[in-house]
């Protein structure tokens, strides 16, 4: 019901830009399609509460139930190592310990964010919308300021993400079981074909244990600030996503489901690059042209790798692990597949946003509603 009223919406509004609607009356039409325009909105709003609250509650249930199946699998995870460690005694077994550097990266990272985001102050300013740089009212004043450290933090995420793709493609791209979905050169099947137990005794390049202390450093500082940052209307969301995102990385470093993590990793940063400048991009003065074509990208960009690409190797991993699953495999299973719902759930709203600033000729402005919740006090993404 919530996407038929936004498509009459946005087909009434179109239709009566090309001049398809009857022409009798021109006041009598205005008054109709400012009627209906209100009516299409308090449609929309009483439906977008609705549906927010559902996926509020739903999130916050994906949460106990992720945290139950951590604590379970902490129980079992022993077990699961030492019935495979026993077929090739000589293989250098992932531990524990060997996630440790990535203690030793955090407050790099946590040092690089500050700096890029404190360097990157002129520049913000110099791009920022002019409606910011001269707000006429308070509320214009506080929207400046809040967007002044949002971009900021923007320019921070574009850069790390753009570096740790280039460096996890230097890392991963030779290896069989890259596949060309992401530019490599194998297939994602190729990491399971040799069977149970030869599956998980996969070589490991040079750098990549260093990637992956990287990437658990990446996502830990990020769940650090998104507490002591002002709160998101997409907490949840968000706190969701990094409690799989950690434990998916944790989990699959320890267990040597490290090659298909490795994937997972990349996919996720490299889709992340342009949903970043989009957010830059749609707080500037550039042309509505540039905020169409960077959101296409975007918008293209992020369903390819997240429901494509990243739907491809949930499939593999049920197709092709054909021996028994323990409970940590479908532990790490059914955090892809809450991360996958959760990406499905974020297109259906990128599409939305992507139609008003296009086909409403609308830029992305606060009082946008982000999963039904009314952001005109909160601050969004």
């Amino acid at each position: 019901m919530f996407l038929l009223n936004k498509l009459q919406y946005y087909i009434y509004y179109i239709s009566s830009k090309m001049g398809f609607t009857k022409d009798k009356d021109k006041s009598e039409e205005e008054t109709n399609s400012q009627n209906n325009e209100k009516n299409a909105k308090k449609n929309q709003e009483n439906e977008g509460e609705k549906e927010g609250f559902f996926w509020k509650w739903f999130w916050i249930f994906c949460i106990i139930f992720s945290i139950v199946l951590i604590i379970a699998s902490c129980f079992f995870i022993n077990d699961f190592n030492n019935n495979i460690k026993k077929h090739n005694l000589e293989y250098p077994w992932p531990k524990v310990s060997d996630l440790f550097p990535s203690l030793c990266i955090l407050p790099i990272v946590i040092i690089f964010k500050i700096t890029i985001e404190k360097l990157s102050k002129n520049f913000v300013e110099n791009c920022l919308a002019k409606k910011y740089k001269q707000p006429k009212n308070e509320k214009m004043e506080k929207l400046a300021n809040i967007y002044r450290h949002k971009l900021a933090r923007h320019v921070y995420k574009v850069v790390f993400y753009t570096g740790i793709t280039i460096f996890g493609y230097f890392v991963l791209g030779n290896l069989p079981y890259f596949p060309k979905w992401m530019g490599g050169r194998g297939s994602t099947p190729a990491m399971f074909l040799p069977g149970f137990p030869q599956s998980y005794f996969h070589e490991k390049p040079p750098l990549f244990n260093f990637y992956y202390n990287l990437s658990l450093a990446y996502f830990v500082c990020d769940f650090i600030f998104l507490f002591i940052s002002e709160r998101q209307s997409d907490f949840i969301n968000m706190l969701l996503h990094h409690i799989c995102t950690i434990s998916l990385i944790i989990f699959s470093f320890i267990t040597n489901y490290s090659n298909i993590g490795s994937l997972i990793i990349f996919c996720h940063m490299e889709s992340d690059i342009l949903g970043h400048l989009i957010r830059f991009v749609v707080h500037t003065d550039l042309h509505i042209f540039f905020h169409g074509l960077t959101g296409f990208s975007f918008i293209t960009n992020f369903i390819y790798m997240r429901q494509f690409v990243f739907g491809e190797m949930i499939y593999t991993i049920y197709k092709y692990i054909t021996w028994k699953w323990g409970i940590i495999t479908y532990m790490l299973w059914l955090f892809l597949v809450i991360l996958y719902i959760m990406h499905i759930r974020w297109s259906s709203i990128l599409f939305t946003k992507f139609c008003q600033i296009v086909f409403m000729k609308k830029r992305v402005t606060d009082d946008i509603k982000f999963e039904g919740q009314n952001t005109e006090n909160k601050k969004i993404e």
